[in-house]
């Protein structure tokens, strides 16, 4: 099954090589099967240079990028994919050479490639308002149970269920749940409140 590749046979600096590349889902051209980079030469031969599963992240001095390898044979094959934010819509990727013949550089210039704000504000706290309030519930339903619990016990000599801090309404509290419910469903029909004069 041939995918489609987002760079398509993209000459080198020096018209010798031709890459195709697609940074999101693999592809299948020539010899090259199930994979993110691959190079065709002057001769119509083809080689791998990196498989979608071997994507990683690297960060240095320049900014990110991403890195593909794969071993083929006794060779393994790199390409370098620096991502540089671009402001515009357009997509493009410069192809900067071979060097050696087993390692590839490209630049890929996207908006795809802009940090974004909440992405790195989600990394950087790790946590987001629905988890503070989750902890803060939990937590103050600890303390309410712990301090009531011991307010009925020590203070009014409560025993049994009766230490459970305002027993009566969490008793009734399931009756007047599904009593809610009812309404909701029913929408009110069926019942009357009143006797027929």
């Amino acid at each position: 099954m041939t995918f489609l590749r987002r760079f398509k046979d993209m000459y080198d600096q020096y018209y010798n090589n031709r890459f195709s590349y697609n940074p999101c889902i693999a592809f299948t051209e020539g010899t090259c099967t199930n994979m993110a980079v691959c190079q065709q030469n002057s001769m119509s031969q083809f080689f791998p240079c990196g498989s979608q599963e071997s994507a990683v992240f690297v960060s240095s001095d320049v900014g990110v990028s991403l890195q593909y390898s794969y071993h083929d044979g006794s060779v393994t094959r790199t390409s370098n994919v620096e991502l540089v934010c671009a402001t515009d819509d357009t997509v493009s990727l410069d192809i900067l050479g071979e060097n050696p013949q087993t390692f590839y550089n490209f630049k890929l210039h996207s908006k795809a490639c802009c940090p974004q704000d909440g992405a790195l504000s989600a990394t950087v706290t790790g946590i987001s308002v629905g988890t503070v309030l989750v902890i803060i519930f939990f937590s103050a339903l600890v303390l309410y149970l712990l301090v009531g619990v011991s307010f009925q016990k020590f203070a009014r000599k409560a025993s049994g269920k009766e230490v459970i801090p305002n027993y009566t309404f969490w008793s009734g509290f399931p009756g007047l749940v599904k009593d809610g419910a009812c309404l909701v469903v029913t929408r009110g029909k069926g019942r009357s409140g009143y006797d027929k004069v």
